[in-house]
């Protein structure tokens, strides 16, 4: 059986794979506001940006749409270069976590709290497996290990949470990267 190793080179490629349900369970996602707008979503959603960087506004409801582009564009942020998803209510996350493939199986860098760079854990190895196996559960896990098989040298970023949020799952992955 031959090995894939395959990379994602940039953000609109792995964004390209997202949207395809190539790298698992996502939100939806819509490249343009006019396929946000046409889709009937009445959700709220967040604005990501096509380049590396922390350039995202979250919690956003469809009607504010045009003034947070405009705060962007402030920015010199290009609107050709924004993406839209569903947003997901933060009081249903259980988990954020980082997962990469290292010698000891696999690190993860996780928290409880909605922004992985407040109260950070890490672990590797066992430990590792066997936090994500006893939050997220098995099946969860395995849907995990399918994705780092394909993608061996990429982070794998994904939430936990308490209920469905997305596509009647609980796990979504955010995003698989390797820029």
């Amino acid at each position: 059986m031959m090995k894939l190793n395959m990379k994602i080179s940039n953000k609109i490629q792995m964004v390209s794979l997202l949207t395809r349900g190539d790298l698992g369970n996502s939100t939806r996602i819509w490249r343009k506001k006019e396929d946000l707008y046409s889709s009937g979503f009445t959700g709220l959603v967040a604005i990501r940006y096509l380049r590396p960087g922390n350039h995202f506004q979250e919690g956003i409801y469809t009607s504010e749409i045009p003034a947070r582009i405009g705060q962007l564009k402030i920015l010199g942020l290009s609107e050709n270069l924004m993406y839209f998803h569903e947003w997901t209510p933060p009081e249903s996350l259980v988990l954020l976590c980082h997962l990469v493939r290292s010698e000891r199986y696999c690190d993860i860098t996780y928290t409880e709290n909605k922004n992985i760079r407040i109260d950070a854990r890490d672990e590797s190895g066992i430990s590792a497996v066997s936090t994500i196996k006893s939050i997220c559960g098995n099946e969860n896990y395995e849907k995990l290990v399918e994705i780092n098989s394909k993608y061996p040298d990429s982070v794998i970023e994904f939430s936990y949470h308490n209920k469905a949020v997305a596509n009647n799952s609980d796990m979504i992955i955010w995003e698989v990267r390797n820029y």
